[in-house]
């Protein structure tokens, strides 16, 4: 770990609900453009992370870091996080059915800019010129993906097939602009074969640039995609590092593994 490159880190992370501790002091980091895979049983605090770091819950103790700067950003709202770079995914596709697929990603645009919003709303010569930039990024956005989906631009978001719509997320997320993307099981539903491109098209991401954590169950996906991975289970960290490390570690079989590897 070089500490030049971290660009998330928490301290002691800890969240309680009533007398539950959904995560029990954790501490993770994130290198920029690296790929980070978060695995573990079904209630083992995997999203409740998610939800901390992008401010959905105050954390009941520790702290998260974020930046160059290691800024400490524990209990900021949604939106202060968003703005400062960090987007995020959710298990159930979210997207606004009725509006085009590239209108979903103008979307995400527009959040980056109060003064954009104020132009979408007003007609005026600025915000036609405002509307084009935006979408002329979209469009640029959507590229990073299968070329199809841009000829699928004005197609309605409720009719693109299901692997298209979870690409259509996250090109919502990369509108953006952020430095860390969150993918909370972007492969689940899919078939292998979606799931395999899919992870192509994660694996370029990063190579653009973006640093990224993906909550994952498919174990051939988190082998495939991961640069490192993360085991929690009942809320605390129990194994790191690389995946064929991760699955010979005996608390990780008993944890989880194990009934898969029997």
């Amino acid at each position: 770990m070089s500490a030049g490159n971290i660009i998330l880190r928490t301290e002691k992370l800890r969240m309680e609900f009533g007398g539950l501790v959904a995560l029990n002091d954790v501490d993770f980091y994130l290198e920029e453009n690296s790929i980070v895979s978060i695995i573990g049983p079904n209630g083992s605090g995997k999203t409740t992370f998610f939800n901390v770091i992008t401010g959905v819950y105050r954390p009941t103790c520790g702290h998260i870091y974020f930046g160059k700067k290691q800024t400490d950003i524990s209990g900021k709202k949604p939106h202060q996080i968003a703005h400062m770079g960090i987007s995020r995914t959710f298990q159930a596709i979210r997207l606004f059915s009725n509006m085009t697929v590239i209108e979903n990603v103008m979307v995400g645009q527009h959040t980056r800019s109060f003064t954009g919003f104020l132009l979408s709303v007003l007609h005026t010569r600025s915000k036609r010129i405002e509307e084009d930039s935006i979408r002329r990024k979209s469009l640029e956005i959507l590229r990073m993906f299968k070329e199809d989906i841009v000829c699928k631009a004005n197609m309605l978001a409720k009719n693109l097939p299901y692997a298209d719509r979870r690409r259509l997320e996250i090109s919502r997320a990369l509108a953006t602009e952020p430095k860390i993307l969150l993918l909370d099981e972007p492969s689940a539903g899919m078939n292998p074969r979606e799931a395999s491109e899919l992870m192509d098209d994660i694996k370029r991401i990063r190579d653009m640039g973006y640093s990224i954590v993906v909550i994952e169950h498919d174990m051939k996906v988190v082998q495939n995609l991961s640069d490192r991975v993360i085991v929690l289970d009942y809320g605390k960290k129990i194994a790191e590092g690389q995946f064929e490390d991760i699955r010979r570690d005996e608390h990780v079989i008993q944890a989880y593994l194990g009934k898969k590897q029997k």
